[in-house]
């Protein structure tokens, strides 16, 4: 079966134009829990931002800025100023393993989808995951983290308890890794 970007994009675009404070930026990725944002200008694709994007503008913790100097960077800075310009594009006729590779060699989270000028979806890892949990058939949701002192989880076919192999890898430094 050949899979296309258009069979598991997504359409619901979250965007923001190149003006927007980062501030604004980050409260809709949160809102709307999403790692990406197109940034659109007059209805053209200019740019991508992401939620590292964002974090990699703001003062480091570790430099002594404290909340203050954090907000003003968050009210201050521009969508623009730290935006992927000119982001790598798909067209949804892209094929899967295209659009895949692509996104595994040149390192990037997500690929806008364009149709022409218009932009009409976008591509994650999440995405890209998603399918391939559909191509295994593992359709439903992963089960949630057990929490401490709660029963194993038990093999779904015979209801034998799931072990996992454990390898112990002793570090470098330590005299029985030798």
């Amino acid at each position: 079966m050949t899979v296309h970007v258009r069979d598991f994009m997504s359409v619901a675009l979250v965007t923001v134009t190149p003006y927007e404070s980062l501030g604004m930026a980050l409260d809709l990725m949160r809102a709307r829990r999403v790692r990406h944002l197109c940034v659109l200008e007059h209805e053209r694709l200019v740019g991508i931002v992401t939620d590292r994007d964002v974090h990699a503008a703001l003062p480091s913790p570790h430099t002594g800025a404290g909340a203050a100097d954090y907000r003003r960077a968050l009210d201050q800075v521009t969508v623009r100023q730290v935006m992927v310009r000119d982001p790598i594009t798909v067209t949804p006729e892209t094929l899967a393993l295209h659009a895949v590779a692509l996104m595994r060699d040149r390192r990037i989270g997500c690929l806008p989808a364009m149709e022409g000028h218009n932009l009409v979806g976008i591509i994650t890892r999440s995405d890209c995951l998603e399918l391939l949990a559909r191509q295994l058939g593992a359709v439903a949701p992963a089960p949630p983290d057990p929490s401490p002192g709660a029963p194993p989880l038990a093999d779904a076919p015979s209801g034998r308890t799931a072990q996992k192999p454990v390898e112990v890898i002793e570090p470098f430094w330590s005299s029985a890794a030798r």
